[in-house]
């Protein structure tokens, strides 16, 4: 406890000569005439570059102390002197060119990029480091930095003849004919004995001439008079043929027994005219119903595509039951998987099986029924659908799966049970 004691003593004491004194320091008044030491003059500072060491020099370069005696100039094996006269960023950009140049007759066309981007970081004035960029770029089949360099070139040189025939390779190999054609044809006339020129032109495809837009015919719209063939003039004929009555023949009075006036019995009876019968059949206006008349089979192409069912399964839906009756007939079962796949909907579905329970109990047999039944159970998500239909359509389901016992075999009674989830 003692050592303790004597550490707070001392953080006591520290803590109140520290409250002294910024006491002492805030008594104190600001100084503004204070004299300030003078500005140091500025001085230039000459770096030479030769001098510089580099990647593994530089470790040996720190290692050896650099002695120079007085009125001695360094060494510099086969380099200029610091004395000598520094060179110019023109000079050194003609430097970098020439480098590029040879680094592109190697065809090492990455070096010649890098060489040239040099130069133009030292001269960004001359048109010729862009222009040799541009063709080392081509080289590479880099056509759209290419494109990019010829055309800062011709901002500075404008009627230049290298960069508008490399901006025509660049652009025809982009796909833009039309700018190529441009560039091309802008460059032979300023130099019209250039066979590269002429031989890049070439390649070119013959422009298509635009065919003459005639002019627009007014049209004039015209009333369209609906006829409804449902009610065909025919009709009117057969009614008033059925409205006439037969004519009466009047009996005559005759001498002969009346054994002989009844028919034979060998004879048979005269069938009845057309005419009549077809009047018993429709009824007339008067009842106030329609004529029904009967449609005639629409021949359909079956669907290759989802997209292709869905939207001809729009249009026979609003034609009516029958048409997509009709539809859905030309569709074989064994395509269903691979049609509908996952993309069936719970409406076409509902559809599918009223037809099933309204057409095909009628018309079809039960075998067919059960390729019709067994052909969507391959499809995906069957029981999600089988899952969200109504308590009709899943009745109705019922009753057609319970109307195949004895004409389908067990196995495939049992399957399509449960995939549609009907208790046998």
């Amino acid at each position: 406890m003692s050592n303790l004691d004597a550490i707070w003593s001392d953080l006591t004491q520290w803590e109140a000569s520290m409250n002294e004194k910024d006491a002492q320091l805030a008594r104190q008044k600001p100084i503004h005439n204070q004299k300030l030491p003078p500005v140091r003059k500025a001085s230039e500072i000459v770096v030479n570059d030769s001098l510089k060491p580099a990647g593994l020099e530089a470790l040996s370069m720190r290692t050896r102390p650099m002695v120079e005696e007085k009125g001695k100039a360094p060494v510099n094996k086969g380099k200029e002197p610091a004395s000598g006269p520094r060179m110019k960023p023109s000079e050194k950009a003609m430097l970098e060119k020439d480098k590029g140049n040879a680094c592109f007759q190697k065809q090492d066309f990455k070096a010649a990029i890098t060489h040239y981007t040099k130069a133009i970081d030292f001269d960004p004035s001359n048109a010729v480091f862009f222009i040799n960029r541009a063709m080392a770029y081509l080289k590479l089949q880099m056509y759209l930095e290419a494109e990019q360099d010829c055309t800062r070139g011709l901002n500075l040189h404008p009627t230049n003849v290298k960069a508008l025939w490399r901006r025509g390779i660049a652009r025809r190999s982009l796909g833009r004919v039309t700018e190529a054609r441009n560039d091309l044809t802008k460059a032979l006339e300023i130099e019209p004995s250039n066979k590269s020129v002429k031989d890049e032109l070439s390649k070119l495809p013959v422009p298509t001439p635009k065919k003459e837009e005639k002019p627009k015919i007014e049209r004039k719209r015209l009333p369209i008079k609906i006829v409804d063939e449902a009610y065909p003039e025919t009709t009117n004929t057969v009614k008033k043929q059925a409205v006439t009555p037969p004519p009466k023949q009047t009996p005559t009075p005759s001498k002969e027994p009346a054994v002989q006036a009844t028919p034979s019995q060998n004879q048979p009876p005269p069938p009845p005219p057309p005419s009549a019968t077809k009047t018993t059949k429709s009824p007339t206006k008067s009842e106030g119903t329609k004529p029904s008349l009967t449609l005639s089979p629409i021949s359909f192409n079956p669907p290759k595509t989802n997209i292709e069912f869905e939207r001809d399964w729009k249009a026979c839906r609003q034609r009516g039951m029958d048409t997509l009756y009709q539809y859905f007939q030309c569709i074989p079962p064994s395509s269903y998987e691979s049609l509908f796949r996952s993309s069936l909907e719970s409406d076409q579905f509902e559809q599918m099986i009223d037809l099933l329970e309204t057409r095909y109990t009628k018309d079809k047999s039960n075998n067919e029924i059960c390729n019709v039944l067994e052909g969507l159970t391959k499809v995906r998500r069957i029981d999600m659908l089988v899952m969200f239909l109504d308590r009709k359509h899943k009745s109705a389901l019922e009753g057609l799966i319970k109307s195949l016992k004895g004409s389908v075999d067990d196995s495939t009674l049992a399957k399509l049970s449960k995939v549609y989830d009907v208790k046998l």
